[in-house]
């Protein structure tokens, strides 16, 4: 009998009606609890716990502590614009960012102190950024503000006159001009909500809906003139944020599967205009517990996903086309497949180093890239375009022996879509190397 690797089995469906996943559990290692993850590519990830930093580049496998400033104070987000360059906000105005994938996490000073509490950062490409939050204490108390930078969150300007009392949750950039902010007079559950909108940029903010009795800390957009948002409920707009509509139900095809009340939606995760995730705290029997829901028909319905035993999500990502959550006691879940160990008697492993050809080729909008390892290997996998310019890192770590796959996506490492031509993928390990074409045609 021959120990060989094989890929499990994943079905990941794209269409206008359903996501089907299969998860499988990773023990992550990591003690304190988790509170946020950003993957910028399939590979690259970052997972924050109040005072620590994790790393991760083998997609979530196996993570790494990073060295933290220290007069670090507590974290409440962690952002990648892309796998170089990232960002931590959180509470007493703290700003941490890197551009070398976290290997010098720096303090930036924004000329804040402590009584600011930062709550969302979004950017707008890969200079013009924004961080919004609130003043939570002194003679400001209940004010909100807006920082932002255009060089890369190296410096960033404070405005505090787009509203007297508005505590701001939530921003989001549709392009270079288009966006939203989220803003409430208060911490109760049942005030409103109050969505302002800008079309020149940021220059001016222009308040274009209400949603009504609900407080909201999350805004998203993902494609068209459809907004979602959540926090004490979830709400929907399908006219870029003047109505909204609260009407959703956790019953999926006649069922409730979850026997509780007092609904928190803690993380918000729109693919489209109809498909999503979200974590769900519901007050059950013996007190809190969190779940994962997705939709498939824009938040009408929220069906329980169906996740491994005992798993509790803290927060969801994507990690390339597949997904990623973060969940209590260390655990994670992915949908990732992972090279599993199956005893057979006909199949071997790799015989040697092998780059296979992409498929499909040409493409559009993805293509899929494997290779054979015979032992486990350091090894890059990167793509260069027709100038010998590096367009994308897809991997850069130690992996096992067997065959691997990865998809690329056609964007670059500022996750910007690359134009169509001949792009070349580069295989390498630190006694081999192996290169093949791609054609992308838009």
């Amino acid at each position: 009998m021959k120990k060989i690797f094989l890929l499990s089995i994943i079905i990941i469906l794209f269409n206008s009606e359903k996501i089907i996943c299969q998860w499988r559990t990773i023990d992550t290692k990591i003690e304190e609890q988790m509170i946020d993850v950003s993957f910028p590519d399939s590979t690259s990830g970052w997972i924050i716990s109040d005072f620590e930093i994790f790393y991760s580049n083998d997609s979530g496998e196996n993570w790494i502590k990073q060295s933290t400033p220290s007069d670090s104070v507590r974290f409440m987000k962690v952002y990648f614009k892309s796998n170089e360059k990232g960002f931590i906000i959180g509470r007493d105005g703290l700003i941490l960012r890197t551009t070398n994938r976290g290997k010098n996490w720096i303090s930036i000073d924004a000329n804040i102190n402590e009584a600011y509490k930062l709550a969302d950062i979004s950017f707008i490409d890969e200079n013009e950024g924004w961080i919004v939050g609130s003043i939570e204490t002194g003679n400001l108390f209940g004010k909100g503000f807006l920082l932002h930078t255009l060089d890369g969150g190296a410096t960033w300007s404070k405005r505090e006159d787009i509203s007297e009392a508005i505590r701001f949750s939530s921003i989001k950039f549709m392009n270079n001009e288009v966006g939203w902010l989220l803003g409430a007079y208060g911490l109760d559950n049942f005030d409103d909500t109050f969505v302002y909108k800008t079309i020149d940029g940021g220059e001016n903010w222009t308040q274009i809906g209400t949603i009504k009795n609900i407080l909201q800390n999350n805004i998203s957009w993902a494609s068209g003139d459809t907004l979602w948002s959540s926090g004490f409920e979830f709400a929907i707009s399908i006219d870029n944020g003047v109505k909204w509509d609260n009407d959703y139900s956790f019953l999926c095809e006649g069922v409730d599967s979850i026997n509780g009340y007092f609904n928190f939606f803690i993380d918000l995760l729109q693919l489209d205009s109809k498909n999503g995730f979200a974590v769900v705290s519901k007050l059950i029997t013996g007190g809190n517990k969190t779940f994962l829901y997705r939709t498939f028909n824009a938040g009408d319905n929220w069906c329980l996903e169906d996740v491994p035993d005992g798993f509790e999500p803290i927060g969801i990502n994507t990690i390339g086309k597949y997904f990623y959550a973060i969940g209590k006691n260390g655990k994670s879940i992915t949908s990732i497949p992972k090279v599993v160990g199956i005893e057979q008697d006909i199949i071997s492993l790799p015989t040697e180093f092998h780059l296979y050809n992409n498929y499909p080729n040409p493409f559009n909008p993805s293509t899929i890239i494997s290779f054979d390892l015979i032992t486990t290997k350091w090894i890059k996998l990167d793509i260069y375009d027709s100038n010998g310019r590096l367009i994308k890192e897809l991997v850069s770590g130690s992996l096992a022996p067997g065959r691997h796959t990865i998809s690329w996506d056609g964007t670059n490492n500022n996750s910007f879509k690359v134009s169509s031509g001949i792009y070349y993928y580069r295989l390498q390990s630190i006694n081999n190397s192996q290169t093949k074409k791609a054609l992308l045609l838009r």
